[in-house]
């Protein structure tokens, strides 16, 4: 059977279907362009519960302000112009005749000029005339190369290499410093260690707990067991107790038996050697 012929479209249809399809060919080259252009969605950080820009905004304490060229850091809630003004403490301060390297002492601003010092905190005046270097001493100004500052208190330097102890100046060429008492040093002995409050020369004597020692002679790796001397090649220490190791072990500190007799539970690992007590 033969099939019926289909009716040709009029000009009216074929011109409808060429606007639909110009319609949507125009809309798919607008989207694609609008995704092209179309920034990403970037999570922003917030400031008091609120978003903000970081690239163009501040949030100082919880206020967002304008981010620019001359306010581009932060003094407590106050967005400010590092270049003309200086934070001390949160308080805004401007800089001395616009100068960049003033500085803060406290919640004030000290500026270049070298009349001025800060000192704990306080600005103080310079001498006007140079007598070397300065130093703090508290919110006091001394002359270091005379004065010297022991735990808050000035003292005249009895010499340049002047050291504290306590709130004392002393000379460690002839003096010690042990547990806060100056002593004299021992004779021909510059720079001596502590044994409480006695000197001694580290190099001849050892210190075992308080107790001053003389190094045996040739005796180079002597160690302290209590207050006495061992030498740990022949000899060993339990606690504070010396024992012969070729005989004896140490079942724990302080408790030396004949090999092999410690009881269950007790280790010879127990053993330990006791560095000298110098302070």
């Amino acid at each position: 059977m033969p099939v019926p012929a289909q009716p040709r479209p009029t000009m009216t249809q074929l011109n409808f279907l060429s606007g639909v399809i110009v319609f949507v060919l125009l809309a798919m080259e607008s989207h694609c362009q609008l995704n092209q252009t179309a920034s990403p969605l970037r999570l922003l950080p917030t400031c008091g519960g609120i978003s903000y820009d970081p690239r163009t905004q501040l949030c100082c304490s919880g206020v967002i302000s304008s981010r620019n060229g001359s306010k581009n850091a932060c003094c407590g809630n106050t967005s400010y112009n590092t270049r003309t003004h200086l934070c001390c403490s949160r308080t805004l301060h401007p800089r001395f005749f616009g100068k960049v390297h003033a500085s803060c002492c406290g919640v004030v601003t000290l500026g270049e000029s070298s009349a001025q010092a800060c000192c704990g905190g306080c600005v103080v005046s310079r001498p006007s005339r140079d007598c070397g270097p300065t130093s703090c001493c508290g919110s006091t100004l001394i002359f270091s190369t005379y004065q010297i500052c022991c735990a808050g208190t000035i003292i005249s330097r009895p010499t340049l290499y002047a050291r504290c102890c306590g709130t004392a100046a002393y000379n460690p060429y002839k003096e010690a410093c042990c547990f806060g008492k100056i002593v004299p040093n021992p004779t021909g002995v510059s720079h001596p260690n502590c044994c409480g409050t006695r000197p001694y020369n580290p190099s001849r004597h050892v210190c075992c707990s308080g107790r001053i020692i003389p190094k045996p002679w040739g005796l180079t790796s002597a160690l302290c067991c209590g207050n006495s001397l061992y030498n740990p090649k022949t000899q060993g220490c339990c606690g504070t107790l010396l024992y012969d190791p070729g005989l004896q072990e140490c079942c724990r500190p302080g408790l030396v038996q004949q090999k092999g007799c410690c009881k269950p539970g007790y280790s010879s690992a127990l053993t330990k050697r006791i560095n000298p007590a110098e302070n």
